[in-house]
């Protein structure tokens, strides 16, 4: 199989066996694809082997579509992290309440926990929901957020929170081994 972002259109035009590729390539089963082009499944598969011709401009909206959903299954998580600088957090020996202010000011339901130049825990709502406020957040800490590196793609880290539910957050390191960020569950799905 090619490097399906590398498929040219005028390839496509030439070849309709490739639209099939593109569209595996974009994850996409025939059933969702034609319904999302509102045709048949039996009309997609046609065109797809080439027994059925269909005009220029739509397939090019056709190979348009795939290519931009290749495009964003294989963006390097790079491109959703939240810098270090800006990320917030809370330190073991900081109040609950600290922690529930950074949430509920700032709109987070995670925060790493950090001591010194390292981060060793997280501290995430269901954690300090029923607590008294005035506790130490080293009370409440859980594991830390795991790391991923930066050149992961986009839709491996995906698959990586689908595979661990009870993870919203991980820390993005960059090839030097530094962490350069933070990426949550809502920032994989919300700036697409």
């Amino acid at each position: 199989m090619q490097n399906m972002n590398k498929i040219r259109f005028e390839e496509v035009v030439e070849k309709p066996y490739l639209l099939a590729e593109l569209r595996k390539g974009a994850r996409m089963t025939q059933k969702k694809a034609a319904k999302h082009f509102k045709m048949s499944q039996s009309l997609l598969s046609r065109i797809e082997t080439g027994k059925q011709a269909i005009n220029c401009k739509r397939l090019k909206e056709m190979y348009d579509y795939y290519i931009n959903l290749i495009n964003k299954q294989y963006n390097p998580i790079s491109l959703y992290i939240t810098p270090i600088e800006q990320v917030k957090y809370v330190t073991p020996e900081d109040r609950i309440k600290k922690a529930t202010d950074l949430m509920k000011n700032f709109s987070l339901s995670q925060l790493p926990v950090k001591e010194g130049e390292k981060f060793v825990g997280s501290v995430d709502e269901n954690s300090v929901i029923n607590v008294n406020k005035r506790e130490r957040v080293a009370k409440v800490m859980k594991e830390p957020f795991p790391i991923l590196p930066s050149t992961m793609p986009k839709q491996n880290v995906g698959d990586f929170f689908k595979r661990n539910k009870e993870i919203y957050a991980v820390f993005i390191m960059d090839k030097r081994g530094n962490i350069i960020g933070l990426v949550s569950r809502f920032d994989l799905y919300a700036k697409e």
